[in-house]
């Protein structure tokens, strides 16, 4: 729970900063198409577009990410909700990290980099949030590191049940 609310207090002083960015980009770059687009080249005209869809990317996975973040919030302060899950419907957590983690190795280029190892485990949550986890942090990961250093992703199923992805 600790661990839970340090995490949203430290999204809630990093957010504002991470959401501006993006969107400061977005509303300079537009603003420069939209008052003198006569003035400007095919080329920067493009440059400037692509620029603005970046930008909307990046803060599409801002939203998309601190939106996930809010749900895990809620779930852990929700102890019937959190047991309705642990009961319900199971997926393969092992299957999820690998093929996360490979799509992950290949989008970046780091294929020979990654190193994965996965124990047999099964979790009570969405594929897709699983997912999104493990491509964030492996986003990081490759952000982070240079090419070539080594990146180990590891899957450990805990004796009380829990999942620990390192």
């Amino acid at each position: 729970r600790e661990n839970a609310e340090s995490t949203v207090a430290g999204l809630l002083h990093t957010l504002p900063h991470e959401l501006y960015t993006p969107l400061n980009a977005i509303l300079g770059f537009s603003d420069l198409l939209a008052t003198d687009p006569a003035d400007l080249s095919s080329d920067e005209v493009a440059d400037l577009a692509g620029k603005i869809h970046r930008s909307g990317r990046r803060l599409l996975r801002l939203c998309t990410n601190f939106l996930l973040v809010a749900q895990i919030e809620v779930l852990a302060k929700d102890p019937e909700r959190s047991r309705q899950l642990r009961d319900g419907q199971r997926i393969d957590a092992a299957e999820v990290v690998r093929s996360s983690a490979n799509r992950k190795a290949a989008d970046a280029g780091r294929d020979t980099d990654m190193t994965i190892e996965v124990s047999a485990a099964s979790a009570a949550m969405r594929e897709q949030d699983l997912g999104k986890i493990v491509e964030e942090l492996l986003d990081n990961a490759c952000k982070f590191s240079v090419s070539g250093a080594s990146i180990e992703v590891r899957l450990v199923s805990k004796p009380s049940g829990r999942l620990r992805l390192e």
